[in-house]
């Protein structure tokens, strides 16, 4: 297990939200922090995208079924390449 914490990487790209992660799930608050982002994407209108998560982040993710939630990308889409 690293000892380098969630880092989070908001990408603005207008209603479409795409969050850049690395460095491991310290607990549940960065679940719910997840859940937050795709409550305001939602909102906005927009889409949620979960780019190149680690694989034990990922394995949680889809343990907990936030998968369905948000889109997860090996790569960081572009104007070129949308969510």
């Amino acid at each position: 297990m690293s000892d380098e914490l969630l880092s989070v990487e908001v990408l603005d790209r207008g209603p479409d939200l795409v969050v850049s992660v690395s460095g491991e799930l310290g607990d549940s608050s960065g679940l719910g922090a997840f859940v937050r982002l795709h409550k305001l994407a939602e909102d906005a209108g927009g889409k949620r995208c979960l780019a190149r998560p680690r694989p034990q982040l990922e394995s949680t993710i889809k343990l907990t079924m936030l998968h369905r939630l948000l889109d997860i990308r090996d790569d960081v889409p572009t104007a070129g390449n949308p969510a």
